[in-house]
């Protein structure tokens, strides 16, 4: 297939992946995923589910971070991969993860591996084993609901295991001594929602460090399938879903609505908590369930080496938790202090595939904060205070 330049491993920027992600360069080993899960939002960018290709440009994307971090006080990790699973069946023939995560060890590169199949044979399992090691590897494990819903769940994503045979290997990488972090993800009420303690001691069983969750996002045309498939087990299809977009830019994309996610986040940082787990929400802004505080929604505090990664909103939210309130500027002041975040100057050191992305994303950042109902609905967490002139807790932290 055709070559892709480094830019393209950098996801573009909107309101919630500039407000709300702190990790934006994406390792794609292919070009689509045979797993073909009904839900997948890499549609509505890709086209429909085909066979899938390997992008060998990725090993240059690696390559390309690892000259990058040599001029920062950390790495730049790499999220593998976020369009497609790079474990799917294409990868027995094509090994294109294989040598990346073999080459991200040599090049000293951290990597975070997201996926629902287990690895395809011993020399993955060892190249895994190696990364982890090193203290450069997490692996985040998809599951989306329980082994008794499996009759439902299998009309959704086909081409999935059980969720009972994800755990299961996400328990044997935990007994190799690799990182884990379990994603629900996405989170589909009627199914993601029906046992949340349950769910967090499966996790907590399988040796995972963190929960993930975030909540699905569909076509609004699509909202009556599930109502149709899921209607019975919740009522949140019986409501208005709002539009994904923040202040309703109507998109034609939808998710539950506020009142749902609160609850629901609640329910599963609790769970978490008893577990043992860390928590965390994916571009939900729900800031003050996650715990403990200091750890990233991408997980990189859980990587045995030091990374650095772009700030977000959940930055703001912190400051504005230890000081009262926080205005725009104490966010970048904050930035250019710490050493884990890359901001400001420091994006002078990257090369320009990197540095161009990393700065669009800063200034689109910085149009956000300048527009408290924008900040607002993207992180729910977060109030302005016109008076201070500064961003204040809506909800203080459930926990420390």
């Amino acid at each position: 297939m055709a070559r892709r330049g480094l830019e393209w491993f950098v996801i573009a920027p909107s309101s919630r992946i500039a407000g709300l992600c702190h990790s934006v360069v994406r390792g794609e080993p292919y070009n689509t995923c045979s797993l073909a899960c009904s839900y997948c939002y890499a549609r509505w960018y890709r086209g429909p589910h085909g066979e899938p290709r390997p992008i060998h440009a990725v090993l240059d994307l690696v390559r390309g971070l690892a000259r990058a971090s040599q001029a920062l006080p950390g790495a730049v990790p790499v999220r593998v991969a976020t369009l497609s699973d790079p474990f799917q069946p294409a990868e027995a023939r094509y090994r294109v993860t294989l040598r990346l995560l073999r080459l991200a060890a040599r090049l000293r590169v951290p990597v975070v591996l997201n996926t629902r199949l287990p690895p395809p044979g011993p020399e993955w399992w060892d190249a895994i084993e190696e990364l982890a090691g090193m203290g450069l590897l997490l692996l985040q494990v998809t599951v989306t609901g329980h082994d008794e819903d499996w009759g439902l769940l299998s009309r959704l994503e086909p081409g999935s295991p059980p969720p009972g045979e994800r755990l299961a290997f996400a328990g044997e990488a935990a007994d190799r001594g690799v990182p884990v972090a379990v994603r629900v993800q996405p989170l589909i009420p009627g199914l993601g929602d029906v046992d949340p303690r349950g769910m967090a001691r499966e996790a907590a069983r399988a040796g995972a460090r963190l929960l993930i969750i975030e909540f699905l996002r569909v076509e609004r045309e699509a909202l009556p399938h599930y109502a149709r498939l899921l209607g019975g087990r919740s009522p949140v299809y019986s409501v208005e879903w709002e539009d994904y977009a923040p202040l309703n830019i109507e998109t034609g994309i939808v998710h539950p609505p506020l009142d749902y996610r609160l609850r629901v986040a609640r329910e599963y940082s609790e769970a978490a908590a008893a577990a043992g787990l860390a928590f965390q929400t994916c571009k939900e802004g729900l800031f003050h369930l996650h715990h403990p505080q200091g750890v990233d929604c991408c997980g990189f505090a859980l990587l045995g080496t030091a990374t650095v990664r772009r700030p977000h909103l959940g930055d703001l939210y912190r400051l504005a938790v230890e000081r009262g309130s926080a205005a725009p500027g104490d966010l970048w002041g904050h930035c250019q202090s710490s050493p884990g975040l890359l901001c400001r100057g420091d994006l002078e050191r990257l090369p320009k595939w990197l540095r161009r992305p990393l700065q669009a994303h800063e200034r689109r950042l910085e149009r956000i904060l300048s527009r408290p109902r924008l900040v607002e609905a993207l992180a729910p967490s977060l109030r302005y205070d016109e008076e201070k002139g500064a961003y204040t807790p809506r909800h203080r932290p459930l926990r420390a």
